[in-house]
């Protein structure tokens, strides 16, 4: 469960001579969300088998969308194009999140009958500094842009198009490097605390 992320791995092993991980998309958009297919193609015995089988399958999903947030390295979302769905749950997980102009965001579940369950409804509070526009993205389901998700705290800057995000993106990574890696390790691990004690109060 996204609500109950907690640091995991071997601190000596976490220490490497990666600084910083970059998620980019390929192509006009950085995600286009879920693949329902994957969801739909389910086999299916009885109403209550397909249940659990659907619980297990989210919860595996979920735990591959927590592994982002617990990367022992600072991560940064460079969005452009479409980011839906499955793909706002993934730059929730992430440190930093920067898009170009043309990026529009849309956490899309409601509009499909479901609710967002891989972490945005448990990560995106936290991120939003204006808790009745994130209720209205969610509710609505209604595409937002950059800039609206910039005056909203959602992401850290607007870039004027993609290969200019990607330039904010690689000059943050390393401006993270110059750092100690031991530094930014501990760092990231007492933020994720923070974050668990929060859910917990």
């Amino acid at each position: 469960n996204a609500a109950e992320e907690k640091p995991a791995g071997n601190p000596a092993a976490d220490v490497s001579d990666i600084r910083s991980v970059i998620l980019v998309g390929e192509g006009n958009s950085f995600t286009a969300g879920l693949d329902l297919t994957s969801m739909i193609t389910m086999p299916s015995d009885d109403a209550a088998r397909t249940a659990i089988r659907a619980t297990h399958t989210i919860r595996r999903m979920q735990r591959a969308f927590s592994a982002v947030a617990h990367c022992p390295v600072p991560v940064i979302a460079v969005v452009h194009g479409h980011c839906l769905g499955a793909g706002v749950d993934l730059i929730c997980a992430c440190d930093v999140r920067i898009a170009s102009s043309c990026a529009e965001f849309n956490v899309k579940e409601v509009a499909m009958g479901i609710p967002a369950d891989l972490g945005t409804l448990q990560r995106m509070p936290r991120l939003v500094n204006n808790q009745s526009v994130l209720r209205e993205w969610i509710f609505t389901a209604r595409n937002f842009s950059a800039k609206e998700a910039f005056d909203n705290g959602f992401i850290s800057s607007v870039e004027a198009d993609a290969k200019a995000a990607r330039a904010k993106g690689l000059a943050l990574a390393q401006a993270i490097a110059q750092h100690s890696p031991v530094a930014v390790y501990a760092t990231k691990v007492a933020l994720t605390v923070a974050n668990v004690v929060a859910d917990e109060q």
